[in-house]
């Protein structure tokens, strides 16, 4: 049921290892340009609050800028809000806008230039158009940001918050622990240098609709409670983000209509949200979402024997956990339990 979405993920991790699994928050939100929305309703941008050297911009500039040349229009350095109301229309016209690092952007602008900026955002991506003068842009986008968290933490937050930026965006945290930092170099060092793997997204000319099951209803009002009472995001934009997120799985995955598969893939993704990326549940994640990659099983043996580092009872709690929150596909073995996401 996931396995179009698979496919792309898996030349990610081959690329950049350790990355896969946050990167399925940002393809599936980019597919998100693609669905049929209410008038009150927008496509679901991400904001990366990476630190440094964690791969934003391998990711999003090397890999999927690159790669779909035709729907992430070419941005300046310096983008002033002044500016952005002369684009093209085509701009705006079902269109990724990248950027791989905020700090860049925000550099040298006086507050006024950032608030002003921020402002276009939270105007565009809440009701698809924006005026100035006589000039009025209008269309759909799904903006695609990073930021190095130490700098997003130290200065921007308290800004962003104050503005309601961050209202408009899926916030995915990530962080490279000293074990993955140290396999990435052994990586590094013995294979030679690949180029970016070609990725093309797919991209439709009318939107489609995708219809979410009923009985789906209350699982998704309770996470969007969640993420209210986390201050992930208001509620009801919780609502809207979680709905295009389960869409546009499904629809990456040639169907129109979510499955559980995709709900289980949203839970499964929520540690990125909840900035649980170096917690002992973020590691065995990793490892059954690695197993998974190769559309393998994994037991709870193995995965005691992958994840030394998390004390054999905390790995039990974690899985039980999983499999009470319906986060991955599980079944018995024996006298222990598998583990998959396919």
């Amino acid at each position: 049921m996931l396995e179009n979405l698979w496919k792309i993920i898996e030349r990610i991790e081959e690329y950049l290892p350790y990355l896969g699994y946050p990167s399925i928050p940002v393809i599936v939100n980019i597919a998100t340009i693609n669905l049929k929305l209410h008038r009150n309703e927008s496509p679901n941008s991400t904001l990366l609050i990476w630190p440094s050297g964690c791969g934003k911009g391998s990711l999003l500039e090397d890999i999927l800028k690159k790669s779909n040349p035709n729907f992430f229009p070419q941005l300046p350095q310096k983008l002033y809000e002044s500016e952005i109301i002369n684009f093209p229309d085509d701009y705006f016209n079902k269109k990724v806008w990248v950027y791989e690092d905020l700090i860049t952007l925000f550099r040298g602008t006086s507050t006024k230039q950032r608030e002003q900026l921020m402002n276009f955002f939270n105007v565009f991506l809440s009701r698809g158009w924006y005026s100035r003068r006589e000039r009025k842009v209008e269309g759909k986008i799904v903006c695609c940001f990073g930021i190095a968290r130490e700098f997003y933490e130290g200065k921007y937050k308290k800004e962003m918050l104050q503005l309601t930026f961050l209202d408009r965006f899926n916030k995915v945290y990530f962080e490279l622990s000293d074990k993955m930092k140290a396999e990435i170099l052994k990586l590094r060092s013995i294979s030679e240098e690949a180029e970016p793997p070609k990725i093309r997204l797919p991209f439709y000319k009318n939107d489609i609709s995708i219809t979410i099951p009923e009985d789906f209803t209350e699982e998704i009002n309770k996470l969007a409670l969640d993420w209210d009472r986390r201050k992930i995001m208001t509620f009801v934009r919780a609502q809207i983000s979680i709905s295009n997120f389960l869409k546009a799985s499904a629809l990456l995955n040639n169907r129109r209509k979510v499955a559980r598969e995709d709900l289980m893939l949203f839970k499964f993704a929520l540690p990125l949200y909840y900035q649980e990326t170096k917690s002992s549940q973020f590691e065995v994640m990793s490892c059954i979402f690695r197993h998974s990659l190769k559309f393998e099983k994994v037991g709870a043996l193995q995965i005691k024997k992958e994840v030394t580092s998390v004390e054999e009872r905390r790995i039990e709690q974690i899985l039980k956990n999983l499999r009470e929150m319906e986060s991955v596909f599980y079944e018995q073995r024996g006298n222990e339990f598998e583990y998959w996401l396919w």
